[in-house]
């Protein structure tokens, strides 16, 4: 029954998005949480707003890299990934370590940056409308793992799945509370800087909820990652050059 619900609402989320594509295109598009003072008002009792640190700058990207591929995987499916036909979805989700787990997998390749530049991974919040998330602490672990390119990703290979057994380099967190979103957008342009590690050829990413939800709440987050010429642009990419570079 829960993985119908659950079934039902991503086949709708899927649907709208696409629906808002055209001709690599969107229509009647607004940028996440435009309407400040109404997101202000909907979470009242979130934490009091303070104005943050600017974060350095330096001068522009020299490169931008976009993923090859995203692969959802589930933890009661050891030996294939969850949705094969799709490459461009985001999607984690947990309640607690007795239930079912989704993660994903994401792969660049083809990065042309040598070794001693880094590729900083950021992720560009969804525009309004195209995301869903919820829970109490809906915080993204990433972990950096070696696969080669066009690796099958499944359960069995996501190492964050047993952190003993396989220790998995954790290169950043990804906060996906509501307040926190609109912070990001307010202040930080729409991004979170999720990781920074040193550029190779290929660099693989398995990112999944770094908490349990805690007796019947999930924890969870899902998108669709659009890279260009699909607009709106959204979801993980790379900048490289030095930490603090800029793209476009």
């Amino acid at each position: 029954m829960v993985r119908a619900i659950f079934t039902a609402y991503l086949v709708l989320f899927l649907a709208r998005f696409a629906a808002s594509l055209t001709n690599g295109t969107t229509t009647n598009l607004t940028s996440p949480y435009q309407e400040s003072e109404t997101f202000i008002q909907e979470f009242a009792d979130g934490p009091p707003e303070e104005t943050p640190s600017p974060r350095p700058s330096s001068g522009p990207c020299p490169l931008t890299f976009w993923p090859t591929n995203l692969t959802v995987v589930r933890s009661d499916n050891y030996s294939s990934p969850d949705m094969p036909d799709r490459h461009n979805l985001f999607l984690a989700i947990r309640q607690n370590n007795e239930t079912r787990q989704y993660a994903t997998e994401i792969q660049f390749t083809g990065i042309t940056a040598s070794e001693d530049t880094l590729c900083n991974l950021k992720l560009q919040l969804p525009t309004k409308g195209h995301e869903m998330y919820g829970g109490p602490q809906p915080i993204l672990s990433i972990y950096q793992v070696a696969r080669a390119p066009g690796n099958t990703a499944t359960w069995s290979s996501y190492e964050p799945g047993d952190l003993i057994l396989h220790n998995p380099l954790h290169v950043g967190e990804v906060n996906g509370s509501a307040w926190e979103q609109y912070r990001i957008y307010k202040y930080f342009n729409g991004y979170y800087d999720a990781a920074s590690v040193p550029c190779n050829e290929t660099l693989t990413f398995q990112i999944g909820m770094a908490h349990e939800g805690g007796g019947p709440l999930v924890n969870s987050w899902q998108f669709v990652n659009s890279n260009p010429p699909l607009t709106p642009v959204q979801g993980f990419k790379i900048w490289a050059g030095d930490k603090w570079c800029h793209g476009p």
